[in-house]
C-alpha cells in the first residue's frame, strides 16, 4: 500500500444558514495553574483529543514535572475526560498540535526545553528543540524525539503525510545539529521525518533578518506549503511590505524551493494556519496591522485576516474581519461548501462582532464562503479572557472549538484555575438540536479498495453520499435510489478517504476507506 496517512476528516454535512450556531455543551479541563489548549482534533470513536500545556499539578493534571509541560487530553462526544497525560522535563515544554495516527494512537508536536522526565536527546538543554513524540491509543509514550541544535529552535506543527510519515515546521535557529544551514536569527525549518520519527530530509528557507514557521499542509502534488511570519526581504524571501508579513513557501516532496510569497501591509501582519481549498489553492489565516500593501478593508488595531492564494502562489482574493479593536485568528478549517471557518479572538464590540461579553478577550468564530464572504460569526465567552487557537466541524455539520478560558462566568460554566483549556461543542448552524445517537448503518467491501466500492444499506433510498480525502475536500457528491451502489473509484490515488451518507430522515454515517 502506497499510503498509510491518517488525518481524521472533519465534513460539513448540513445547509449553512445567516444564524450562528449555539452552545451545546462546553467544558473546562486543567487545575490551580495556567493551562492553554492549542489543537483539537476528532478521533475515530467520536470522541476528541486536545494537546497544549500545562502549569497545574493538581485536580485533572497529574504527573507534572515542573514548570510548563505539554498536555493531551482524550475527551469522549460529549467532552466527558477519558484520559490525561502530561509529558515534559524540569524546564518549559509546549505542545502546539495533535494528529491521530493509523494505528488509533497520536502524535503530539511542540517545543521543549528539557533533557529530563519524557525528553531524551534535546541538542539545547533550556533553550529549545523541536519535540516530537508518539502516544498509543490509551496515552502511553510509544516514542520521543528531540530535533534541533544548540540554539533555539521551536517546533510547532507536525501533520501526518501521504507516506505514513510527518512534516514538522517552526522557526530554527542553530547552525549545528540537525541543522545544516541558517540564514538568519531565524528561519522557517521544515522536518520531514518516517512513521517512527527519523528524519528523512530537513531544509531551512528563509532571510538574513527573522523568520517564524506555524503551519504547513501538504500539496495536491506532494510538496509542501509553509506559512508563517517574515522580518526579511533577501535570500529566499522577496517583496516584503515592511516590518512583519505573512509569508508563504512551497516546496517540492523532497524540500527544493518551488515559489514563494510575501503578503502584508507597512504594519504587522502574521499568518499562523493554512489550509486547503477545494481547488487545489490555499487559505492562509491570521492578523493585518494596516489598510496598505495587499490588505484592505481593514477596520482595527488588529483584524482577522485571511487569504486566498492558488495552486502557484497567487492572490486570489483577501479579506478582513473584525472591529475597531485587537481581532487576531489562530486556525482555519475548510467546510464542505467550499468555504472556511475561521477562530481566534476578539476584543472588539461594535456592529462586525455578535455576541461580546466585555472589553476581553473572546472566542471569535468566522464563517466565510468560498470566496471571502462573511456568512456569520458570534463570540464565545466571558468575562475573563478567551482565547480560540482550534477549530474543527464533524460528521453533524457542527463546529467544536477549542483555546482557553479565564474564569467562569458568560459561556463558562466552570473554572478551575489561572486558565483552564475550554473547549465547546456548537450546534449545526441555524440548528438549536441535535441527537448524537442517530446513525445510518452502511457496509463498504471491498476494504481496502482498488477500483470498485460497493456501498450497502437498507436506508440508502433518497439518500445523500459524498466521499472526501483528508484535506477535506469533496471528491463526490451522489443521490442513491437503491439499497446498494458501487462506485468506481479508479481515478483516486492511493490513501485514506471518507464516505459519508445521509439519509432522508436526516441519520447521518461517517465510514473511512482506504484505496490501494
Amino acid at each position: 500500500m502506497k499510503a498509510k496517512l491518517l488525518l481524521l476528516l472533519t465534513i460539513i454535512t448540513t445547509q449553512l444558514f445567516a444564524q450562528a450556531p449555539v452552545i451545546q455543551w462546553e467544558k473546562s479541563y486543567g487545575g490551580s495553574a495556567n493551562d492553554v489548549a492549542r489543537c483539537i482534533i476528532p478521533t475515530f470513536d467520536g470522541g476528541y483529543a486536545v494537546a497544549g500545556n500545562t502549569s497545574s499539578d493538581d485536580s485533572m493534571v497529574t504527573g507534572h514535572h515542573l514548570g510548563l509541560d505539554f498536555w493531551v487530553i482524550k475527551i469522549d462526544a460529549f467532552g466527558n475526560l477519558q484520559w490525561q497525560k502530561d509529558l515534559g522535563g524540569l524546564y518549559s515544554d509546549q505542545a502546539f498540535s495533535i494528529v491521530q495516527t493509523p494505528d488509533s494512537g497520536f502524535v503530539v508536536s511542540g517545543t521543549s526545553e528539557s533533557n529530563d522526565g519524557e525528553v531524551s536527546g534535546n541538542h539545547a538543554f533550556g533553550l529549545g528543540d523541536y519535540w516530537l513524540l508518539k502516544l498509543n491509543s490509551a496515552g502511553v509514550l510509544q516514542w520521543q524525539k528531540c530535533y534541533g541544535g544548540t540554539s533555539f529552535d521551536n517546533g510547532y506543527q507536525a501533520i501526518n503525510t501521504s507516506d505514513g510519515g510527518f512534516a514538522f515546521i517552526g522557526a530554527g535557529g542553530s547552525l549545528d545539529g540537525d541543522m545544516n544551514n541558517l540564514y538568519g536569527g531565524n528561519d522557517f525549518w521544515l522536518v520531514k521525518t518516517d512513521d517512527t520519527g527519523h528524519i528523512e530530509f530537513q531544509k531551512v528557507f528563509g532571510g538574513s533578518t527573522g523568520d517564524y514557521g506555524y503551519s504547513v499542509v501538504q500539496a495536491n502534488d506532494g510538496g509542501y506549503v509553509m506559512t508563517g511570519m517574515t522580518l526579511s526581504n533577501d535570500i529566499d524571501v522577496n517583496g516584503n511590505h515592511g516590518g512583519d508579513d505573512y509569508w508563504v513557501v512551497k516546496c517540492n516532496d523532497t524540500g527544493m524551493f518551488v515559489w514563494q510569497t510575501c503578503l502584508g501591509s507597512t504594519g504587522g501582519d502574521n499568518a499562523r494556519w493554512i489550509t486547503k481549498s477545494n481547488d487545489g489553492g490555499f487559505v492562509v489565516v491570521g492578523s493585518a496591522g494596516e489598510n496598505d500593501g495587499n490588505v484592505t478593508g481593514f477596520n482595527g488595531v488588529y483584524d482577522y485576516w485571511a487569504v486566498k492564494l492558488d495552486s502557484l502562489g497567487g492572490v486570489v482574493w483577501q479579506k478582513c474581519y473584525g472591529g475597531y479593536n485587537d481581532d487576531k485568528a489562530y486556525s482555519v478549517t475548510p467546510t464542505q461548501d467550499g468555504g472556511f471557518a475561521i477562530l481566534g479572538f476578539e476584543m472588539s464590540e461594535d456592529t462586525n462582532v455578535t455576541g461580546n461579553h466585555g472589553n476581553n478577550h473572546d472566542f471569535w468564530l468566522v464563517k466565510i464562503d468560498a470566496n471571502g464572504n462573511k456568512q456569520w460569526e458570534h463570540a464565545y465567552g466571558g468575562q475573563g479572557d478567551e482565547d480560540g487557537y482550534s477549530v474543527i466541524q464533524i460528521a453533524d455539520g457542527s463546529f467544536v472549538l477549542a483555546g482557553n478560558s479565564n474564569g467562569a462566568n458568560g459561556d463558562v460554566s466552570h473554572g478551575l484555575g489561572q486558565g483552564d483549556f475550554w473547549v465547546v461543542k456548537l450546534t449545526a448552524a441555524g440548528s438549536s438540536v441535535y441527537n448524537l445517537n442517530q446513525t445510518v448503518t452502511v457496509d463498504l467491501f471491498p476494504n481496502p479498495v482498488s477500483s470498485e466500492l460497493t456501498i450497502s444499506s437498507s436506508q440508502l433510498t433518497g439518500a445523500t453520499i459524498s466521499i472526501s480525502d483528508i484535506s477535506g475536500r469533496e471528491l463526490l457528491h451522489d443521490l442513491s435510489v437503491l439499497s446498494s451502489k458501487t462506485l468506481n473509484l479508479k481515478s483516486l490515488v492511493s490513501g485514506i478517504y471518507f464516505l459519508r451518507v445521509e439519509s432522508e430522515d436526516g441519520s447521518v454515517t461517517v465510514k473511512k476507506f482506504i484505496k490501494e
